[in-house]
């Protein structure tokens, strides 16, 4: 046989002997978790897996950033449907957050909203944007869910405001709002669940009054969202939130409960799109059933009739 047909039998033989090998290595399954790394896949630097932190709309899932990394995200949350009257809220929330280490994050937050309201009881009629105050947002990731059998965080957010979240009323108030996150992977890459205890407080005076009002909320929130297609999860969650009059939840003034549809997708390696639609299904209000009767299922006092989430990000 010819030379040159030697040793092109050869090289064929070794690339056929080698592509099941090389098969090996590529068909190791999806990266699972944030800070997971594969030499032999050899992925983007900034390729993170499967991310849980903003899956589940309203409710929050334990992942982290990890450490080094930046995120920059546009938070967006309407409410609207009172009662009585007409009313739309629109606040929004600039975030700069910062991966400290792979269990602690932290964010800096720029906050901003819209309000229109019209003959609604207790709240004065407005029709303006204003800028709302300053915040932070800090996470602590108590247990990591790809070692233990759940993951564990706890989020604190706290805010410096200068205009009312409801009325928009300008003033000076503070505000936190606080959860324990839990969550877990049921199918492996395929369905995840999460559950958020949460205690929220509230203090706000206006500028043209004397008194400082207190508010705080309890509540707690469970989800769950499955991959539908590569990068894509669809889901649903549900919300049961009381209000009180007090720091301390002092005095009771309602309550409701939530649900609705969520959808998260991780646009490209580094880019995502959260977003979330709740209705309120059932509740009452305390103080209008004892002082004027009103016995309605909903409250549509201390809360929304309907509430929508939007977030996006991009991650460094």
């Amino acid at each position: 046989m010819h030379p040159k047909l030697l040793r092109l039998a050869a090289t064929t033989l070794l690339l056929a002997a080698a592509i099941p090998a090389r098969a090996q290595i590529f068909l190791q399954g999806p990266v699972e978790t944030r800070g997971y790394r594969n030499p032999n896949l050899a992925p983007p630097a900034n390729d993170h897996g499967i991310e849980t932190e903003n899956m589940f709309g309203f409710t929050l899932g334990s992942d982290t950033d990890e450490a080094g990394s930046k995120t920059i995200a546009s938070e967006n949350v309407v409410r609207f449907g009172y009662r009585s009257g007409r009313y739309t809220g629109f606040g929004t929330k600039l975030e700069f957050a910062n991966g400290v280490t792979d269990n602690f994050a932290a964010s800096f937050n720029l906050l901003g909203g819209y309000r229109m309201v019209r003959n609604v009881p207790d709240l004065p009629n407005i029709d303006s944007s204003r800028f709302d105050g300053i915040g932070m947002e800090f996470r602590w990731r108590l247990l990591d869910r790809k070692t233990s059998p759940f993951g564990l965080t706890l989020h604190v957010e706290p805010a410096l405001r200068m205009a009312d979240e409801v009325s928009g009323q300008r003033g000076l108030g503070f505000a936190s709002e606080n959860k324990l996150i839990i969550d877990r992977e049921l199918i492996k890459d395929t369905l995840f669940g999460a559950f958020n205890l949460l205690y929220d407080i509230e203090t706000f005076k206006t500028y043209n009054e004397a008194i400082t009002e207190r508010a705080s909320a309890f509540g707690f929130s469970t989800a769950l969202s499955v991959q539908v297609a590569p990068k894509l999860f669809l889901g649903g969650e549900l919300r049961y939130l009381r209000a009180y009059e007090g720091l301390a939840l002092n005095r009771f003034q309602g309550h409701a409960v939530f649900v609705g549809p969520t959808m998260f997708w991780h646009i490209t390696d580094n880019a995502w799109i959260s977003f979330a639609l709740n209705a309120q299904v059932a509740g009452r209000a305390q103080m209008v059933g004892q002082a004027l009767g009103d016995n309605r299922r909903l409250d549509l006092v201390n809360f929304n009739r309907y509430q929508a989430r939007l977030k996006v990000g991009m991650e460094f």
